[in-house]
């Protein structure tokens, strides 16, 4: 059996946290990136980056509409703060041993309707921490964390939603 990662003790910490309201767009998925919040910390060009998610939570409240149901899965992307500004870098973390290695990534996911908008909640031991790992570009300029949404529904008009979510967790780099 492979034991489960534990996190080095030289890892830094992070807390990707903040509520959004938006107008859902149809499409299956549509993709909104919120971007990086509430944290410190660089991650530079042609790194592997080994993050280790303790905890996250997205808690989704669509607007009043009949019969429609919303799922949202949360991935975690590079964001490319070199020039000012918060670009989406395509990368998407995805899964290591030993909890396999699908390249999705979606370790987190929630459904809601208008009337019914549990809290998705997932919570790891620190002794047993979810592990994803992603490949910073080549190029750029420094990058940090942050979430990627992917709303599923079938939307014919856009709707919309609001929705607060937090990842607390750890990342360490290594040059490649």
């Amino acid at each position: 059996m492979i034991p489960f990662p534990a996190i080095p003790a030289d890892a830094v910490p992070f807390f990707v946290s903040d509520a959004h309201s938006l107008d859902v767009q149809p499409g299956n998925p549509w993709i909104h990136h919120p971007g990086v919040a509430n944290q410190g910390g660089t991650i530079p060009p042609g790194f592997q980056v080994d993050l280790y998610l303790v905890a996250g939570e997205i808690c989704v409240l669509p607007s009043p509409s009949a019969g429609l149901l919303l799922n949202v899965d949360v991935d975690l992307e590079l964001y490319d703060i070199g020039r000012g500004d918060q670009i989406p870098t395509g990368r998407v973390a995805h899964f290591v041993s030993p909890y396999g290695n699908a390249q999705n990534g979606k370790w987190l996911n929630a459904s809601a309707s208008s009337d019914r908008s549990p809290v998705s909640r997932r919570l790891f031991p620190l002794e047993a921490p979810m592990k994803l790992t992603v490949v910073t570009p080549s190029t750029g300029g420094a990058f940090q964390i942050g979430a990627r949404f992917l709303f599923f529904s079938g939307l014919t008009a856009p709707l919309r939603c609001h929705y607060t979510y937090l990842v607390l967790g750890a990342w360490k780099g290594i040059a490649l």
